[in-house]
């Protein structure tokens, strides 16, 4: 910046000599430069007009190398006046100075030439108040100055109370002074990330040394808060990186304490600054409880082809009494994320794209710093590759798959598939010619495609993961179908779709036989058994199939009297019924079935040879046929507006979508229920759209036994109780936002900067919620849910309810929390508090969980600018592990 701010007065400072000589240096291109006679006025001789000695013959033409690479424009709006006898040049009022993409201004500049020496300063005006003071501009970085001395020719130079604006904060020195080498030399140096001035905080530099494109060093360095200077701690030295290329560097620790693992340092270590593609962050943890963790963060990218990181933890989490060795236990944590992202611009057909998101199961509960990574009870990852081929009809994809839950019954359960394989051809249609045109026969939209699957599984507990007898267990399957099918419409609502399919599928696992157990003496209770070979067994299957359906669309409109509010109620109906059917293909396709005598029913069941397989064919081979009915509502009115006949009609949903489907097995036999339960389901808004409510349900239309053991299959419950049918589930969820009318007005939800603008931190690295809205003055959101569901005996309710808001007592202050309630339990969820004051350049949070498992309160005092994050002030007090 200072650099090539020289090089411009010292251009300035030789084209205006040039000028006093009565000689022009505009003219100039990249080969050579033209002097040519002028008219110049000197203020000492009464601004009369004073002759140019030199000849305007073509003689007076000098060839000489370039100068510049390119014009220089300058100009002033009050004058510009030259002084022969002491040559010096004056430029007054707003005089401005424009050198590709540097710009200099100030209220008055004077050059020397006898000194070689360029002085710029502000003006008083009629107040006597000084404006105009220097103003440099280079790209995207700009400083002001009160006085600017230079020397061109020993290309030194002086400044007087400089402010730039640096990264994240503002530098200012009260006397700044250029070498010849560029090095520049601060006094009374000021850092602060505050834009008011005079700042409300600074890091006062004694003295300091730039060196440009590398690095300040300064001396010794003390805190200074509403001018009041703290002189302990005293900062003995600073090195501050001043490149544009990132740098590595020593990361702090942050230091506290915890009731459970004693004293800490956590998040310190080292940055890697490896190249302009890869960074590595090496980090590490201590207690003094003796538990230690590491980890560490690489983070990759190359323009217009990828980008990505991948962050590993590990933790040695040590529990029990330090001076008791035998009372201690040692359990190892671990997680590992990966993100890669693919550009579009890198490959057309090509795609490989990453989501790892892996951990064991007490990991969160030991070492999460955000509530939503606390309560985080799924994890899921995916490994996708895919690949196209152009000009042809083929695709095919490649996943490696895992997901975890906490909450399943006998400890978290984890799913692997590595890898799952699809290859698809499109749907191809043999019967049409290349050149096709006009209305379609019925035999040209017949269509024919192939697919194909293949998967590798693992399921398996959290504390069995490693064990290698585990992935003897991993379950193997493939899969691929041909399906040809066409439709025909007719009779306008009408439409027949015939239908035929292989579908091979290779399984691992057979039942060699299946035997009946009795569990006890007096055989009243018992099991079946199964003996499983294992290897590879191919089996297939033909289906054809052919159905028609039908889905007409029906209207209802009731009108109301003229005058009334209430113009009209309109009923759309959309009914669907879908017949199939599959003949019977005994002989023809193989028999994978077998029975097997249950002795306590006193019956034969059947069962598949190949049940334990993958994928299942999708049919057996006898006949099957069914019917679906589903039948969906919408009922709108729609109402004129109160004494105002300009104002448009609105419409109102009274019923959004009221569906209603089942289904019946046409051959079912009397083993079987013919008609499937009924799924109903809706969803509503009120008050506009303020309040969502959905709402389902499960019936099923027949009866159970005297003692509720079990259903009947033949016996409607319409004939032995007169009831419709019986709810084996329901379920109800409604769910509201409100905010305060200043938050829906978008135009007087616009503040300030410094009032709105707080910087958001990385999920990791949040402990609450850190961004902060000052736009909104209060908001709550609510969720409930409750479901009921009923099999014979056995009853259930399950009921969640979740809220959350935020209050701003000021434009400053601001309130936030967020709870729910057990209604199991009968108390509290996870419950936070969080106070946060605006301070404009700095911020206080209070974070309070008031019980629980995380129960834990802290307070912050920090700089907002993230290159001072480490400057601040924690008192925090965690108890978690409540012994509650």
């Amino acid at each position: 910046m200072f650099k090539k701010y020289w090089q411009i007065v010292f251009i300035l400072c030789y084209s205006q000599f040039l000028t006093v000589l009565g000689q022009s240096p505009i003219l100039v291109d990249s080969t050579s430069y033209y002097i040519e006679d002028t008219l110049l006025y000197s203020d000492d001789s009464l601004n009369q007009p004073i002759t140019d000695s030199i000849s305007q013959s073509d003689s007076t033409k000098v060839k000489s190398k370039p100068i510049l690479d390119s014009p220089i424009e300058y100009n002033a709006v009050d004058s510009i006046l030259f002084s022969l006898d002491n040559k010096k040049v004056f430029l007054y009022g707003e005089a401005k100075i424009t050198y590709q993409d540097m710009e200099l201004k100030a209220a008055y500049i004077e050059l020397d030439m006898d000194k070689n020496e360029l002085y710029s300063t502000g003006t008083p005006d009629s107040t006597g108040a000084i404006i105009g003071y220097p103003h440099f501009k280079e790209g995207d970085e700009e400083y002001d100055a009160k006085e600017m001395r230079y020397n061109f020719k020993t290309k030194k130079g002086i400044i007087k109370e400089v402010k730039t604006e640096q990264s994240d904060g503002y530098l200012h020195a009260e006397l700044t002074k250029k070498h010849e080498n560029g090095e520049i030399h601060m006094s009374g140096g000021k850092y602060t990330t505050c834009n008011a001035d005079p700042p409300h905080f600074y890091l006062a530099l004694t003295r300091a040394k730039v060196i440009p494109n590398d690095k300040i060093v300064s001396g010794p360095a003390y805190m200074v808060v509403e001018d009041v200077p703290l002189y302990f701690p005293i900062i003995p030295f600073g090195f501050f990186p001043s490149t544009s290329k990132h740098s590595s560097g020593i990361i702090l620790p942050e230091y506290n304490e915890e009731q459970r693992r004693g004293f800490y340092l956590r998040g310190g270590g080292y940055y890697f600054a490896i190249n302009d593609y890869l960074d590595l962050t090496l980090l590490g943890d201590y207690f003094t409880n003796g538990t230690w963790g590491a980890s560490s963060r690489l983070n990759y990218r190359k323009r217009y082809k990828y980008s990505g990181n991948t962050e590993l933890r590990y933790y040695e989490n040590v529990e029990g009494d330090r001076d008791i060795p035998h009372d201690q236990t040692k359990t190892i944590d671990f997680s590992m994320k990966w993100s890669h992202r693919q550009d579009s611009k890198a490959n057309p057909y090509n795609r490989l794209s990453g989501s790892v998101n892996f951990s064991t199961s007490s990991f969160d509960e030991n070492y999460a710093r955000s509530a939503n990574e606390y309560l985080n009870n799924r994890k899921q990852s995916n490994i996708s590759f895919s690949k196209s081929f152009p000009d042809k009809p083929f695709n095919f994809s490649l996943n490696l798959r895992h997901s975890q839950n906490k909450l399943s019954e006998g400890g978290e359960k984890i799913n692997f598939t590595f890898p799952s394989m699809d290859f698809n051809v499109s749907r191809l249609y043999p019967f049409r010619g290349k050149n096709t045109s006009g209305k379609l026969k019925w035999y040209q939209n017949i269509g024919v495609d192939y697919k194909a699957q293949m998967q590798n599984k693992l399921e398996t507990n959290d504390s069995l993961l490693f064990n290698h007898f585990e992935f003897e267990k991993k379950d193997l399957g493939f899969q691929h179908r041909v399906p040809l099918s066409t439709n025909i419409k007719f009779l306008r609502f009408f439409t027949f779709t015939p239908s035929v399919s292989y579908t091979g599928v290779v399984a691992t696992k057979k039942i060699e036989s299946r035997n009946w157990i009795w569990s006890n003496e007096a055989r009243t209770e018992g099991s079946f058994v199964d003996s499983i070979s294992e290897g590879y067994y191919y089996m297939h299957d033909y289906s054809p199939n052919a159905s028609v359906s039908m889905n007409p669309t029906l209207y209802g409109m009731y009108q109301f009297k003229r005058g009334s509010r209430v113009e009209a109620i309109r009923h759309v109906i959309d009914p669907n019924i879908r017949f199939s059917y599959k003949p019977d293909m005994e002989g023809i396709v193989p028999n994978y079935g077998n029975t097997v005598y249950n002795p306590k029913n006193d019956e034969y069941t059947e069962y598949n040879i190949y049940e334990y397989s993958m994928y299942r064919l999708p049919n057996t081979y006898k006949r099957s046929g069914s019917i679906s009915f589903s039948l969906r509502n919408n009922v709108e009115m729609k109402v004129n507006a109160y004494n105002d006949t300009l104002q448009e009609q609105k419409k109102i949903k009274i019923i959004d979508n009221l569906n209603i489907s089942t289904s019946y097995n046409v051959f079912a036999d009397s083993t079987q229920q013919a008609w499937r339960p009924i799924q109903m389901s809706t969803s509503n808004k009120f008050f506009n759209g303020k309040l969502n409510v959905k709402f389902s349900a499960t019936g099923n239309i027949y009866a159970i036994d005297s003692l509720n053991q079990r259903e009947y299959v033949d016996k409607y419950i319409w004939k032995s109780t007169g009831k419709i049918m019986r709810i084996t589930q329901a379920g109800v969820s409604f769910g509201s936002s409100f905010r305060s009318m200043q938050g829906n007005n978008k135009e007087q939800a616009v503040g300030t900067p410094e009032e709105s603008e707080v910087e958001r931190l990385p999920e990791e690295e949040m402990i609450y919620s850190e961004y902060v809205d000052f736009n909104v003055p209060w908001d709550f959101r609510f969720d409930y849910s409750f479901v009921y569901s009923k099999r014979l005996l056995t009853e259930t309710i399950n009921q969640t309810l979740g809220f959350s808001g935020n209050v701003s007592l000021t434009p400053k202050w601001k309130i936030g929390f967020r709870s729910g309630w057990d209604f199991e339990q009968n108390e509290l969820t996870y419950t936070t508090v969080n106070v946060y004051r605006d301070l404009h350049c700095w911020e206080a949070r209070f974070n309070w969980v008031p019980f629980g498992r995380m129960k834990s309160y802290g307070f912050t005092i920090s700089a907002k600018a993230s290159i001072l994050r480490d400057l601040k002030w924690d008192k925090p007090k965690e108890s978690w592990y409540d012994n509650r």
